[in-house]
């Protein structure tokens, strides 16, 4: 007789899952471009955007962007908004370069939606939001709703309903209770011209700190190889994948930080170009440090997706293991011996 065997299961975390929530454009008004790899797109509702699509809006113009989880992100007048990276498939968070966005994000059972301004990172949890970020790269945070974990290189901060939050260049992002954003926009205004060699000192040290956090990069990678080759079981599996997700993570929201600050750096550059100011020259090496920074991450990001593949490598090899003493176990079981005798009655 012919027994079904039993199949036990492994079970641990399923980890390098990536959230990728289709993007498209809902809705638009007025003066609105989309730029894919250099060349402008025609600009229809529906249209499909892609990583590293850049959307520019005029004085006159707004468009409104929509995830597949019906989270929703309008980007306001005169604002440059680029979806996610070029350089990181399926990154769809958008990165505000100028101007300001309202967002509206659907809660997730796992992680964030983010949003990434010139000087920070922005985790939404289900919330309603304002980001606006100035000509000089300061950023601000107003929450309408719900929850927003605002950091960058120098520190971090929480803001619920009702608060807000200024990232100025180079500096931690700090709660505060001035005017709101429209009045920080305006207020804002000019204050490049009046001062660019303090606003390139800034950035300076900002391209700076954003470099010192791949020697850290380095060092996590380091770490979650040594967990991976060393990995006997799934507990083991669990700790190593997680680790190599926390290092994926945190990079890829430095490689955008980077190459959004290297983005507003190109205008800035441009305006001071109009004006005749030699201080572009000054701004041109923080831009080219910026793009060293970039090239550095670039290559710890390789590091980790041939990490992934050792990775899946000793699952299938420690997984592979424990299956086959799993069968042998099973292969030696007696289940007729095992099974109980049944006493069988005549009925009178």
């Amino acid at each position: 007789m012919q027994f079904k065997k039993v199949v036990l299961v492994f079970s641990f975390v399923m980890l390098f899952s990536v959230m990728a929530h289709a993007i498209q454009v809902s809705f638009y008004v007025g003066d609105v471009k989309i730029i894919r790899q250099g060349k402008a797109v025609r600009i229809t509702t529906g249209i499909q955007l892609q990583s590293g699509d850049i959307i520019k809006t005029g004085s006159n113009g707004m468009v409104e962007i929509v995830y597949s989880d019906n989270s929703k992100v309008i980007v306001r007048e005169k604002s440059t908004v680029r979806i996610g990276s070029p350089s990181l498939k399926k990154s769809e968070n958008p990165a505000l370069i100028l101007g300001s966005v309202t967002g509206k994000s659907q809660k997730i059972a796992h992680g964030s939606h983010k949003i990434y301004g010139t000087s920070a990172v922005c985790a939404v949890r289900g919330t309603e939001f304002d980001v606006a970020v100035a000509e000089n790269g300061d950023s601000r945070v107003e929450v309408k709703e719900g929850v927003v974990e605002v950091s960058n290189p120098d520190g971090e901060v929480s803001l619920q309903k009702g608060e807000r939050a200024e990232a100025v260049v180079s500096e931690k992002p700090e709660k505060d209770s001035k005017q709101e954003l429209a009045q920080w926009l305006e207020e804002k205004e000019g204050e490049l011209e009046k001062s660019p060699s303090d606003n390139a000192k800034r950035y300076d040290e900002y391209v700076q700190s954003l470099g010192k956090e791949n020697d850290g990069t380095k060092n996590d990678i380091k770490s979650a190889g040594k967990m991976v080759a060393s990995a006997k079981n799934s507990n083991d599996l669990n700790r190593a994948g997680r680790a190599i997700d926390a290092a994926e993570e945190n990079l890829e929201d430095n490689i955008i930080l980077t190459e959004t600050a290297a983005s507003a750096l190109e205008i800035i550059i441009s305006d001071c170009k109009k004006r005749r100011d030699t201080v572009y020259r000054e701004f041109e090496r923080i831009k080219k440090e910026a793009d060293r920074v970039n090239e550095v991450q670039q290559k710890s990001h390789a590091q980790i997706q041939a990490l992934k593949d050792d990775f899946n490598k000793a699952v299938d090899r420690i997984m592979g293991a424990y299956g086959e003493k799993s069968k042998k176990i099973l292969d030696d079981v007696n289940f007729d011996r095992a099974r109980p005798e049944i006493e069988k009655y005549e009925l009178k």
